[in-house]
């Protein structure tokens, strides 16, 4: 588990540092497709940020995540793992914090093509 947990560390770290950076159309292959409508690749690909449903939810994190990361300290909490039927989730605790307190987020990775994406961002 030491493996996954540094390895999804990394990739939500990239995953930060991209957002930062401002770049959506790099952060799309960071991302899982977000679409039950799409069965075919919800929770299976990645974005794709040339198709339209994709860059909406593509930017719509890029947004969220960003203003999360206007905290003055962010924290890491717990790792937690849970088997599920999409696959075996991932998921770092991450706390946003402007003052004495702040959002908290679960961050959920799956393993997609060989590398962890962000599949699901939950309320901690």
């Amino acid at each position: 588990m030491a493996d996954a947990r540094d390895a999804v560390k990394v990739a939500l770290e990239r995953l930060f540092d991209t957002v930062r950076a401002g770049d959506a159309a790099q952060l799309a292959p960071l991302l899982l497709v977000n679409d039950p409508q799409d069965q075919m690749r919800h929770l299976r690909r990645p974005c794709d940020y040339s198709l339209p449903h994709d860059r909406r939810h593509v930017d719509a994190l890029q947004q969220r995540i960003g203003e999360w990361l206007q905290a003055d300290l962010i924290v890491y909490g717990e790792f937690l793992t849970s088997a599920e039927s999409e696959g075996e989730w991932q998921a770092w605790e991450v706390s946003f914090r402007t003052g004495p307190d702040g959002p908290r987020r679960y961050f959920g990775f799956l393993l997609v093509e060989g590398a962890y994406r962000l599949g699901d961002i939950d309320q901690a």
